[in-house]
């Protein structure tokens, strides 16, 4: 709880501070937001990662800080090819003392290959926002406590949008939510996990 209060409070400064700066930057920047023009763009981002499903009645992921980063390759205005990875120090409750997992708080690591598809929208002259939706396919790794690691595959979908300034959009602000889904079939469990990352970050665009 402690480290995703820390995360949140990290991203709502960030979104502050260019909220309050947004008028200025468009000033000192000038120029059109040229909407889609970038070929490659990278983000930096921090949230919550919220286990939206449980192993079994007694045992449960707890909710967690997170956070990540992008690298994006547009090949098409509307069109680009992420590779994506975001870290969660997540804990579990397990209300058995012998409970196999008891004791056990994983980091999770979750990492994929998306494709966006994106809606370039020119607000006036310098600031464009891109609604996106998001969706791929990769791996979710649990570093646990005494128990080694363990990856699985996993499927992500989810929507966001993004706010960018100035000429050519250099520097912009997203959100963006996804669902994560993943099998957990060891130790006595076989369950379909749901993890819902809400985050929020900045970007980088070329």
């Amino acid at each position: 709880m402690h480290a995703r209060n820390t995360v949140s409070a990290v991203v709502a400064l960030v979104f502050a501070l260019f909220a309050s700066e947004g008028l200025s930057a468009q000033q000192a920047l000038g120029g059109s937001a040229h909407p889609g023009a970038d070929r490659v763009s990278f983000s930096l981002y921090g949230g919550g990662h919220f286990a939206a499903s449980s192993l079994a009645a007694d045992t449960d992921f707890d909710d967690a800080g997170t956070i990540g980063g992008t690298v994006t390759f547009w090949f098409h205005e509307n069109v680009g090819m992420r590779a994506n990875t975001l870290w969660a120090p997540t804990d579990i409750t397990a209300l058995q003392a012998d409970d196999v997992l008891a004791g056990e708080d994983p980091n999770v690591w979750h990492y994929s290959g998306d494709v966006l598809l994106r809606l370039p929208l020119p607000a006036g002259d310098q600031m464009t926002w891109f609604p996106y939706a998001v969706a791929g396919i990769g791996g979710k790794t649990y570093d646990f406590e005494t128990l080694g690691t363990e990856t699985d595959f996993a499927g992500n979908f989810g929507a966001g949008v993004e706010l960018r300034f100035g000429d050519l959009g250099r520097w912009g602000i997203h959100t963006e939510v996804r669902d994560f889904i993943s099998t957990f079939d060891r130790l006595g469990f076989d369950e379909t996990l749901h993890d819902v990352v809400w985050t929020g970050g900045i970007s980088l665009n070329f």
